[in-house]
């Protein structure tokens, strides 16, 4: 039995002070994916994650307050349930008001 794919090509863009949008290419796996944990936290600082769950390759965040960096990884989960390695890192910026 195989792990999913690590998802690929994830984008992140701050579509305004309270608003992230991001989406990345589907992981593949033998047993089909189940879904995805979106990894959020500041950036630069070693916090645990928030995570959230979803079973779509794209998110909308409009929690987020203006100014902030964020990174953010995505891993993607099979019905076994096995979790992929992370995708590649991203960082994006709120703008200020």
């Amino acid at each position: 039995m195989t792990r999913p794919t690590p998802p690929t090509g994830l984008n992140t863009v701050a579509t305004g002070s309270n608003e992230i949008v991001g989406w990345w290419t589907a992981s593949s796996d033998n047993w089909g994916v189940y879904g995805y944990w979106i990894n959020r936290r500041e950036a630069g600082t070693q916090d645990p994650p928030t995570k959230f769950g979803t079973n779509q390759t794209w998110f909308v965040h409009d929690d987020v307050e203006p100014g902030t960096s964020y990174e953010y990884w995505v891993e993607a989960i099979d019905l076994c349930p096995r979790l992929s390695d992370p995708s590649a890192v991203q960082i994006v910026t709120t703008p200020s008001p």
